[in-house]
């Protein structure tokens, strides 16, 4: 795969339809069975489907090699949460993190500078609980860190962005009384994890699925969120301690699965909108001052859905299904 030597992150279509899944994405159909045969998509080639790992995402580290994270098959279904490298000898598995019932992680970031984080999440019959794990600088194993509780019933962790000066940001979903879902941002500071999780209207409930951190784009986050059981696309950023959420153009029901804000004046937001009850392809570009929709070139008239994104030197990379 064309990697560029700056550590970042790419969704991996591999890993789209049980990354879906396990965050409770609005799916509207049946696609989980695709990914028992994962494989890397970068645009021109496909490389050969991978036993060692189902992959939800990967970042980087050199030229010619990334780090994958997200499950290993245990069998009846169930996966154990793992950490893999991709070069050119093949795909190894460096380390897994058995958690619960069934486990796996869902994002991954970071640089040799910084070191390497990953999250995700562990299942229980009755609960679901945040899974975190960390390769520190200069070091070559994996350990599991402690996660923060949810100050709720349970929570998962969807991805993971690491900001300036290396602090870490974890987003996803905690699970509130009765099982309502509500977002759930995190953040690295003094060697603990503080919740920064933005507060939603009473009666609505939402979920996160991206966060990006750059010094000069700031500290976004993007999902969605529902109210009366129709979804809306939902992007904030931080501002003076707190979030404000972005005004959007008129999408209808729609949801943001991935956003990258890497300056002041230029960023990318993708998802997917409903249109007659069809899935469709989600832009969004942040010019500095607005998000503005763009259109999405298609091969073929089927339902799509674009899941990951990736911004490196000025060129944009898209992934979906």
């Amino acid at each position: 795969m064309a990697l560029g030597a700056t550590a970042r992150r790419l969704a991996i279509v591999a890993g789209v339809a049980a990354a879906m899944v396990s965050m409770g994405l609005p799916m509207g159909g049946t696609l989980a069975a695709d990914a028992t045969q994962a494989a890397c998509v970068d645009g021109y080639r496909v490389v050969k489907p991978i036993s060692a790992i189902t992959p939800q995402a990967v970042v980087a580290t050199w030229p010619s090699s990334a780090l994958m994270a997200g499950g290993a098959k245990l069998g009846f279904g169930a996966r154990v949460a793992a950490i893999a490298r991709k070069n050119a000898d093949g795909v190894k598995r460096l380390a897994t993190f058995p958690a619960g019932a069934d486990s796996g992680f869902m994002g991954i970031d970071g640089s040799k500078q910084h070191g390497y984080w990953a999250v995700g999440y562990a299942r229980t019959s009755s609960s679901v609980a945040p899974l975190i794990a960390r390769r520190k600088p200069g070091q070559s194993a994996w350990t599991r860190v402690s996660a923060p509780r949810p100050p709720a019933a349970g929570g998962s962790l969807s991805d993971v962005d690491i900001g300036a000066g290396g602090k870490p940001w974890a987003a996803g979903y905690r699970i509130g009384a009765p099982g309502v879902r509500r977002p759930w941002v995190i953040a690295r500071e003094g060697g603990r994890w503080v919740d920064k999780s933005p507060a939603l209207k009473w009666g609505t409930t939402g979920m996160l699925a991206s966060v990006s951190s750059s010094a000069q784009g700031g500290t976004w986050i993007a999902g969605w969120t529902s109210r009366f059981g129709r979804s809306k696309p939902y992007l904030a950023k931080r501002v003076s301690g707190g979030w404000k959420q972005a005004t959007l153009p008129p999408l209808g029901e729609a949801v943001v699965t991935e956003v990258k804000v890497p300056s002041r004046s230029s960023g990318w937001a993708v998802g997917y909108r409903y249109e007659q009850g069809v899935r469709r392809p989600l832009e969004l570009r942040w010019n500095g001052v607005a998000w503005r929709e763009k259109a999405v070139p298609l091969a073929g008239s089927g339902a799509a859905f674009l899941t990951g994104l990736a911004v490196n030197a000025g060129k944009v990379t898209v992934t979906g299904a």
